[in-house]
């Protein structure tokens, strides 16, 4: 889909349903705004009746409208007056929203007060560094996970322990960027497959890592432990520089790192993500399993175990921050 500016590419049913939702947005738009872009309440609204037929027939392995198949995630798709609110990802790639749009859908989730806010203006391409004062100069982060020595005992049945190597690497010179929205635009070297991404950018200004995440919300958890970070995709461009790419930095370590230290500065109180066995593509793309899985056991199983987190093979993996 092309018009103006505004290119989308369809690939599969769950691009499908996101191109039927923004040529909806198209014919409902009103002349004085279609060149603008600008999505309102109304036209989201509108846009979402006619394509309502949709919502409840869709893929049922789609991870994003039947998330009762994901194990981290709350349902995704209601059926209620606000309904149009959890659209509000799949049309943010190629329109402009109109203010309040994106905070209201991190409300809808349950967020509140100061985070909230800042997940209000996730699309605005905010510098993290500045706006959450990480001191990123100063910090320096984990770039890989080692097995413990052979010599250990490991008894029978149990996996072989892993930890941290003790290399660490500065962040300085880099660059910690948001982006709204899933689905591929033109401009996407990494295609964004959950709401709300952190992107690294190297010290040439290249992107070098996109780590993706859903916020989630526990009503019956005390203080910023309701706050929850579910860290869904961590991927790269074919050719980046990870910091620590020298010393074999590994891309679920670093990952991971960045997250969490993103997530402590806007007082989450909890991080978890999938293992591989349980990985949200591999409902979408089961087909993928037999060849992607064992890699996948690298970026989530092993680099969550070797950072402290909580969980199994056969289940997920938490860490309390």
């Amino acid at each position: 889909m092309k018009e103006g500016s505004r290119v989308i590419k369809c690939e599969g049913r769950f691009n499908e349903l996101t191109f039927n939702l923004n040529t909806a947005l198209d014919l409902v738009f009103p002349a004085d705004s279609r060149l603008e872009g600008i999505v309102t309440v109304k036209a989201l609204q509108e846009a979402t009746e006619l394509v309502s037929d949709q919502l409840e027939s869709f893929d049922l392995k789609d991870p994003y409208f039947q998330s009762n198949l994901d194990i981290l995630r709350p349902n995704s798709l209601h059926t209620d007056e606000g309904a149009y609110v959890d659209l509000v990802p799949l049309v943010s790639r190629i329109y402009k929203l109109e203010d309040g749009l994106l905070e209201a859908y991190a409300r809808r989730l349950g967020a509140k007060g100061h985070l909230a806010g800042i997940l209000g203006r996730w699309n605005q391409g905010l510098d993290l560094d500045s706006e959450l004062e990480l001191g990123q100069e100063t910090k320096r982060i984990a770039i890989r996970k080692e097995k413990v020595s052979e010599h250990e005992k490991v008894k029978k049945g149990r996996e072989q322990p892993i930890r941290l190597s003790p290399d660490r690497v500065s962040l300085k010179g880099y660059s910690l960027k948001t982006k709204f929205g899933i689905g591929r635009t033109d401009s996407d070297v990494v295609v964004p497959d959950v709401p709300y991404s952190i992107e690294l950018f190297d010290r040439a200004g290249k992107q070098a890592l996109l780590v993706g995440f859903w916020y989630k919300n526990n009503p019956s958890a005390k203080g910023n432990e309701k706050d929850i970070m579910v860290i869904s995709q961590i991927q790269k461009p074919q050719v980046a520089r990870l910091p620590g790419k020298e010393q074999g930095s590994q891309m679920g370590v670093v990952g991971m790192q960045l997250a969490e230290l993103v997530a402590k500065a806007m007082n989450f109180g909890v991080i978890q993500t999938y293992s591989a066995e349980k990985h949200p593509m591999f409902m979408q793309y089961p087909e993928r399993k037999p060849k992607m899985k064992g890699e996948f056991r690298g970026y989530y199983d092993t680099s969550a175990k070797a950072l402290g987190f909580d969980g199994s093979r056969s289940t997920f993996y938490t860490k309390r921050i």
